[in-house]
């Protein structure tokens, strides 16, 4: 049971939520069909937690996109390099970073150190937005490398995607 729940928070945190929910549907009606209503009950109790969750993110896509939008941020002195986490389509939630000995650079040069570093150890999603990235086309050159398939660097933000920059930064702030 620890596994199954462990499994079913990856695939919910990949943007994979209605296999999750798929697959807690079937569980209640099993326990269900062999009576056993307090079972059910605790997976409907599950079902509705999820629902709930789902109902309260912030960002969603029309689609089921995979997106890191990357903004970089100076105020007072202090840079702060927020990363908004798209997955499926839905905002999971931002990171902020604020790096050290970052005083005379500009957001170019900090955004591409940050993804020097962050894309080193993580696997890049589909898609990655920012809009002061230097060189897109190498960036979008490496990031395939790392991730052995086509990753798209987009630096003209349009649509969701400016939205998305713009709540980036807002956050940023």
């Amino acid at each position: 049971d620890y596994a199954r729940d462990v499994g079913n928070a990856a695939l919910f945190l990949q943007g994979k939520e209605n296999e999750v929910l798929n697959q807690l549907q079937q569980k209640m009606e099993q326990c269900s069909e062999i009576l056993n209503f307090e079972g059910a009950a605790q997976f409907r109790d599950q079902i509705r937690v999820l629902q709930k969750v789902l109902t309260k993110q912030y960002v969603e896509s029309g689609s089921e996109r995979d997106v890191d939008v990357l903004c970089a941020v100076q105020r007072h002195g202090t840079w702060c390099v927020n990363l908004v986490m798209i997955r499926g389509g839905r905002h999971l939630g931002d990171k902020s970073f604020f790096p050290q000995n970052a005083v005379d650079i500009d957001a170019a040069t900090l955004i591409d150190a940050f993804m020097e570093q962050h894309y080193g150890t993580q696997m890049p999603p589909n898609t990655v937005i920012s809009d002061v990235i230097a060189d897109a086309a190498q960036w979008q050159e490496t990031l395939s490398e790392i991730a052995g398939k086509q990753i798209k660097v987009v630096t003209r933000a349009q649509g969701e995607a400016k939205v998305w920059l713009a709540m980036g930064a807002k956050n940023a702030m």
